[in-house]
């Protein structure tokens, strides 16, 4: 037999809140777009239904009465066609709001990544990067200004979306619990803290390996340490962008 609440997993008594967030829970994992399953259409529609019953007071009150018959829902068609474009409209929604969290996941990584390899790389070649002429040098140090900008402007976006600033208790207002996962000083620490050992790491070995069979070239400016990794996160950063665009052509 057909219960709503069974199929969305709520007890008889949860709100319009509980309700609407378990229909979303369910929606996201058995969407036909993103669920490829033989029965997805079936489990969808249930849960479509089941949503449709208990979303709306009075149908629900007619269900909680045993009132309510399920062939009602093929007499309105207007009614149930506009409620169709409405859900689909929501989990689109729902859809393209994962895709976007998992963009910026890519590219949360992908900067701290990249920065952080990046920096082991120039530490512990030393590249001679301003051996390059008047004109190489003045490109490289074009670069490294923009490449600047965007590894600073990444990390704000980034800050932003992952961390938080802790408040302290109050007895006069309620704190909300934050979004974000990590606190704005925990992200600094491990971002300095990754910086550093990449550094420390790639200066070491790079002594260590210096003028041996490891490392056969002549290690040039420290500079190079501060000036390349910037331009590597927008490099690599930026071919990840042209990758994912590529894709969904």
């Amino acid at each position: 037999m057909f219960d709503p609440y069974k199929v969305l997993s709520v007890s008889r008594k949860a709100s319009q809140r509980e309700i609407k967030s378990a229909y979303r829970k369910l929606a996201r994992s058995h969407h036909p777009d993103v669920n490829g399953c033989p029965e997805a259409n079936a489990q969808f529609a249930r849960i479509t239904e089941a949503y449709k019953i208990l979303s709306d007071p009075k149908t629900r009150a007619l269900y909680d009465r045993g009132q309510y018959l399920r062939s009602e829902a093929a007499v309105d068609r207007a009614r149930a066609i506009a409620f169709q474009a409405r859900v689909n409209r929501i989990v689109d929604e729902l859809i393209e709001k994962d895709r976007q969290e998992a963009r910026a996941r890519q590219q949360a990584v992908s900067v701290t990544t990249s920065f952080f390899l990046s920096t082991f790389a120039a530490a512990l070649t030393q590249p001679p990067v301003f051996s390059l002429g008047i004109l190489g040098s003045i490109v490289l140090l074009m670069l490294f200004a923009y490449g600047l900008w965007y590894l600073i402007k990444s990390l704000k976006l980034c800050f932003e979306r992952y961390t938080y600033s802790p408040h302290f208790p109050s007895v006069i207002r309620l704190v909300e619990l934050p979004s974000q996962p990590f606190t704005r000083k925990a992200a600094l620490t491990f971002l300095a803290c990754g910086y550093l050992f990449a550094l420390a790491a790639g200066s070491a070995i790079g002594k260590w390996a210096d003028g041996t069979v490891w490392l056969v070239f002549e290690r040039g400016s420290i500079l190079s340490v501060f000036i390349l990794p910037p331009i590597a996160v927008m490099l690599v950063d930026g071919m990840r962008k042209l990758s994912n665009k590529l894709e969904q052509w």
